[in-house]
């Protein structure tokens, strides 16, 4: 298992917690499959911390750091809706990890790893080069994880082809290889599965 390394707890994306994403990406691209980052519970930033839950629970293994902290710092048991947010997210994990560990044993015989970037699945698309911060779990789910505090909108690459949101099965999108801009409240990471991917 290849950890993420110490984060620190802020939204700065060389040493913060978009940093752990393109963590996550390079180490695909370097050969590693069995990668985690840490939920860092340091801050008293509760939309940080709410945004880390969220992409935690689309890589392999998802779990929360917890540190003696300040009591302003949010982590897990912080009040009583947090402990409920993070269970939201942990049952979704808990959902995929037969799909996880399907890509992980495939892992073993062709190589490819979990976390992709983008261009490893759509080689063909030269968009899918400069896609920093989302990625293809496994060849089915495109995950973009929200970077910018405050931000409601995601601007994702779609690949070609369909792809029907997560979260709402009713809500596709048919591309032909393009950015597009989408909703991301704060409770919700942009998530979208490829249709017509049996894998």
């Amino acid at each position: 298992m290849l950890w993420a390394g110490d984060q620190i707890a802020a939204w700065d994306k060389t040493f913060g917690y978009p940093s752990a994403i393109t963590s996550g990406i390079s180490s695909g691209l370097s050969g590693y499959a069995n990668w985690t980052p840490d939920i860092l519970s340091d801050s008293p930033d509760i939309e940080l911390w709410k945004r880390w839950v969220q992409f935690a629970a689309f890589t392999p293994i998802m779990r929360d750091h917890l540190w003696e902290n300040e009591p302003t710092s949010v982590d897990i048991w912080f009040n009583e809706k947090t402990p409920k947010y993070f269970r939201r997210y942990a049952d979704i994990h808990m959902q995929l990890v037969p799909y996880i560990q399907k890509h992980l044993a495939a892992y073993r015989s062709n190589g490819v790893p979990l976390v992709r970037h983008m261009m490893l699945e759509f080689p063909d698309e030269p968009e899918t080069y400069d896609c920093e911060y989302q990625y293809m779990f496994g060849p089915k789910y495109l995950i973009a994880p929200v970077v910018e505090k405050g931000a409601k909108r995601k601007k994702v690459y779609f690949p070609k082809g369909q792809w029907r949101s997560f979260w709402d099965a009713g809500s596709t999108i048919k591309s032909t290889g393009q950015w597009i801009t989408v909703n991301a409240p704060l409770d919700v990471i942009p998530v979208y599965e490829r249709i017509a991917v049996d894998r």
